[in-house]
């Protein structure tokens, strides 16, 4: 029988109980098989070291949700691994430097892809490559934002109330600023703003729903398909319009309303949005030229008219807002 002291000397130096153990199963399944001084050395040796080694590997609680963490992240979060180098100067500025080029790296991708291949990067979201470009909502807002402040400068959105009053040569919109100033007895000024400031809060609600109205009509154009893959379709070539239309605003800029310059211009600019349009089409859902023609000129045609639509809707909104107010 074994002794019940939880030690056992070998030469002097004391023997945790585990490593005796561990040492008698060494012999037992013959890893000391042969008795030599060699032989027993080395397993006494087993014996004194066998009891450092851990039998459970060792885990940290993630900071963020508390649960286990097997690795740098957290597989629950995504958290990343508390170290105490995060908070020196060091690391901070690497990483400041890692975020600013990595980020720089996407925008520069998806922008590269979103105008020189049409439909590939919707074709990179549904084959699940997504963490190299910017996320389809992302660039939508982005583009947004830079159409309209651009067209803040140039007359590019339909959304500006004051290029919109500047663009109406016969004077109708001056017109009923000055009736409805008169009638809420203040300066006509006061009333353009507050037209103005309710397009402002209404614009993004107003461009998402010509998204939304697009992935509409290509859900009955192209069946078979999730809707979300008709939502990042829009999205990227909404996008696409936006950017495209800042590129071209220095012609938007010379151009005089109902002339023959205009004319050529708005045509010339449909005609490179309905080609960009199909070859899209053709991508991604993978029909013959002459289905995608047709479907690409009836998408852009239904889409415009949504636009114009949601902007006589935002309009009317913005104006009964300024009335009441």
């Amino acid at each position: 029988m074994l002794r019940e002291s939880s030690t056992y000397e070998f030469r002097g130096t004391p023997l945790p109980t585990g490593a005796f153990v561990h040492g008698i199963l060494a012999f037992e399944t013959g890893h000391c098989f042969g008795y030599t001084p060699q032989r027993r050395d080395l397993c006494l040796n087993t014996m004194a070291t066998s009891e450092s080694i851990p039998t459970t590997e060792q885990s940290t609680g993630c900071a963020n949700c508390s649960s286990d963490l097997h690795g740098g992240y957290c597989h629950l979060c995504g958290e990343k691994k508390n170290h105490g180098h995060d908070l020196t100067v060091k690391h901070f500025f690497l990483h400041a430097v890692h975020e600013f080029t990595h980020l720089d790296s996407k925008v520069f991708a998806t922008v590269r892809y979103l105008f020189t291949r049409p439909g590939f990067l919707t074709q990179e979201y549904i084959a699940g490559r997504r963490s190299r470009y910017m996320k389809p909502l992302a660039l939508f807002l982005i583009g947004s934002a830079l159409y309209l402040l651009v067209g803040s400068f140039v007359m590019l959105s339909p959304f500006d109330v004051h290029q919109l009053s500047k663009a109406d040569k016969r004077g109708q919109l001056d017109a009923a600023w000055t009736k409805l100033a008169e009638k809420k007895k203040v300066p006509k000024e006061v009333i353009i703003d507050r037209v103005q400031e309710t397009m402002h809060k209404i614009t993004t609600a107003a461009l998402l729903a010509d998204v939304l109205a697009m992935a509409l009509l290509l859900a009955v154009l192209f069946r078979g398909h999730y809707f979300v893959e008709h939502l990042v379709f829009s999205l990227h070539f909404m996008s696409f319009t936006y950017l495209a239309s800042i590129l071209a605003s220095p012609l938007y800029a010379f151009r005089t309303p109902a002339t023959w310059q205009s004319i050529v211009l708005t045509v010339a600019v449909s005609t490179a949005y309905v080609t960009y349009l199909v070859i899209a089409l053709r991508r991604v859902y993978g029909e013959g030229l002459g289905v995608s023609v047709l479907k690409g000129i009836v998408s852009y045609a239904v889409t415009q008219a949504a636009m114009i639509f949601t902007v006589i809707v935002a309009f009317v909104l913005a104006i009964i807002r300024a009335a009441k107010s």
